[in-house]
């Protein structure tokens, strides 16, 4: 499936009343199918959203946005996160699953994105500089021509070099 939203410049192939046509003839009214087609969904991606229940074109653009699936829909409303929030979940880089976590807790998505990175930051002091073996990683990482903002990253996320 392509990904469907105003950046992607991929039409339905035909035109206007036979396009029409086959979108009616699958069970869209006029007016979804507008919707669909604006959002540049293909007819077949259209019915695999109403299919997983999403009969509305911009709230299937909005799961698109948020890196679902018809086929993944389902997990993030198990999860009690409708399109517009996981929006939000997966910019933070949270999977269903951990979004749902999160919600029980009360945390946003911007307050738990926080407290993973503040336990992430929490984990590199324990471990990270000052340690025995960082200078020797560091010269190690420099020999090998390593940039200075990909070392940064690599330290950053507490990668071990074994």
């Amino acid at each position: 499936m392509s990904k469907a939203g105003p950046d992607n410049p991929r039409r339905d192939e035909g035109g206007g009343d036979r396009d029409l046509a086959a979108w009616t003839g699958a069970g869209f009214a006029a007016e979804q199918a507008d919707v669909f087609r604006r959002w540049r969904f293909t007819l077949g991606e259209a019915v695999a959203w109403r299919q997983a229940g999403v009969a509305d074109g911009i709230r299937a653009a909005q799961w698109v946005t948020a890196g679902v699936t018809p086929e993944s829909v389902n997990h993030w409303r198990a999860a009690g996160i409708d399109a517009t929030q996981a929006v939000h979940w997966h910019e933070m880089g949270f999977d269903p699953q951990s979004a749902r976590d999160a919600a029980r807790r009360g945390l946003t998505p911007e307050a738990a994105f926080e407290q993973r990175n503040q336990a992430r930051r929490q984990g590199w002091t324990r471990s990270g500089p000052g340690t025995p073996g960082d200078a020797d990683l560091m010269r190690r990482l420099q020999a090998a021509g390593v940039p200075m903002r990909v070392m940064h990253g690599y330290l950053a996320a507490n990668w071990e070099p074994d």
